[in-house]
C-alpha cells in the first residue's frame, strides 16, 4: 500500500515489481528496450532539418518539402516535430 501511495502506481504495477525483483534482483527492475519502427532520417538528415527549421522557423512545410528534395524521403509534420523536439 505504502509504495502505491509513493509511486502513484496500481496495486497490479506494485505486484509486477516485487516478483521481477524476487526473480531477477534490481536488474529485474529495469525497464525492457521497447522496440519500435526506425528512425526516418539518419543523424545527418536529421541535422539538415535541424538547420532547415532555422531557416524557416515558421514554415514547417516547406521543412518537410526540401527535405523530401533533397533526400528522397517523405516525413510528416510531426515527425518533423519529434525531431525540433529533441
Amino acid at each position: 500500500t505504502e509504495l502505491m501511495s509513493v509511486f502513484r502506481v496500481d496495486e497490479d504495477t506494485v505486484r509486477n515489481w516485487l516478483k521481477r525483483w524476487e526473480q531477477h534482483g534490481r536488474n529485474g527492475l529495469e525497464d525492457a528496450n521497447r522496440p519500435g519502427a526506425p528512425p526516418k532520417l539518419n543523424d545527418g538528415e536529421r541535422q539538415l532539418a535541424v538547420d532547415l527549421l532555422h531557416e524557416h522557423p515558421n514554415e514547417p512545410g516547406a521543412v518537410v518539402r526540401e527535405i523530401e528534395a533533397r533526400t528522397g524521403k517523405t516525413i510528416s509534420r510531426r515527425t518533423l516535430n519529434r525531431i525540433a523536439r529533441k
